[in-house]
């Protein structure tokens, strides 16, 4: 492990403590030494065959450079069955999220175990790489011109949308998924202010919109039979579906809209957004990607949809990286 930040350094005993000790609710995890023998096979294979960033490639970068020295420090979820889940046992983290970290990792520093996972939320995630206490956020993190204002993007990795989930056996399609007017007089639950649930008021104002607080009390709400479909982002859908493969489904062939997830770090870090930009150019090439969809969020939504065209998303294009304003510290 190489983490050598002085606000951070811990001894060889503290070291063994957080690998043994469980981590505290919304505390860092240190991913343990060795810690891959935990993971799966296919995970382990895929982490040997991960590229590694060659000295020029490194060289491009200020970022990248700090990281390789100190160690990849990612904020990420702890509790997202399929996109990232600490493991209770191992401590380890899993899902599509996290491994890409873990391969992200390997690249800037040759070692997939030089990583420290730090757990947040949805709402502390530009706060956490305004103040550097991550370097990155792999977290479902939709790349949006407004969230670009206070961070930069890579990306995007991963493309989701908008998905219906039903109980196990109900039949449910549409014309057109995009103008569900199908649902109209039919219970639909929906969460919060999400961009499921504007789409419901809006394409089907004769629904009977129930709405919850969070995807897993609309998923709960669902398999008790309060609605026939609940509508959400398609990747969360496929994370709680997991849970309650016995109870629940996610409708495959149904995708409504574009979300594009990208990865987030630093205000105007252009050379960093090229770094990382050119690292998920090698993973498709490579057929990494698609491996680490296949493992997680495959096993519930089957074939991946196509790996997005990178800098092409409106907050993610070289061109909205702003300058840096005169006196910032190096990336």
């Amino acid at each position: 492990m190489r983490f050598r930040r002085a606000t951070r350094a811990v001894s060889a005993v503290a070291l063994v403590a957080i690998v043994v000790v469980p981590a505290l609710a919304g505390c860092e995890s240190q991913t343990p030494a060795m810690g891959w023998t935990q993971s799966t096979d296919q995970t382990r294979t895929l982490l040997d065959r991960a590229p590694v960033a060659t000295e020029e490639d490194i060289a491009g970068s200020p970022t990248a450079q700090r990281i390789r020295a100190q160690g990849l420090i990612a904020g990420v979820s702890d509790k997202t069955p399929l996109l990232s889940e600490r493991n209770t046992i191992s401590n380890d983290f899993q899902g599509y999220d996290a491994t890409l970290a873990k391969v992200l990792a390997k690249y800037i520093t040759g070692d997939p175990t030089a990583i420290r996972f730090h757990p947040i939320e949805s709402a502390t995630r530009e706060p956490l790489i305004g103040n550097r206490t991550v370097d990155v956020v792999i977290q479902t993190y939709s790349i949006t011109p407004k969230r670009a204002e206070k961070v930069s993007f890579a990306g995007p990795y991963l493309t989701s949308g908008q998905g219906y989930a039903v109980r196990k056996g109900t039949t449910l399609t549409f014309a057109d998924p995009a103008n569900p007017v199908e649902l109209n007089g039919k219970k639909v639950i929906v969460t919060g202010k999400t961009t499921g649930a504007a789409m419901v008021r809006e394409k089907v104002p004769g629904a009977e919109i129930l709405e919850f607080p969070d995807v897993s009390a609309s998923i709960q709400a669902l398999e008790a039979g309060r609605g026939v479909v609940h509508v959400n982002d398609k990747a969360l859908l496929a994370s709680q579906a997991s849970l309650r493969s016995e109870s629940i489904e996610v409708l495959k062939d149904y995708r409504v809209g574009d979300d594009h997830y990208g990865i987030g770090f630093g205000l105007c870090d252009l050379a960093f957004q090229k770094f990382v930009n050119n690292f998920l150019r090698k993973l498709d090439e490579s057929g990494i990607s698609r491996e680490v969809w296949e493992a997680t969020l495959g096993t519930v939504l089957g074939d991946p949809p196509p790996f997005p065209e990178l800098e092409t998303v409106e907050g993610a294009r070289p061109q909205d990286v702003p300058p840096c304003p005169a006196g910032t510290p190096n990336p």
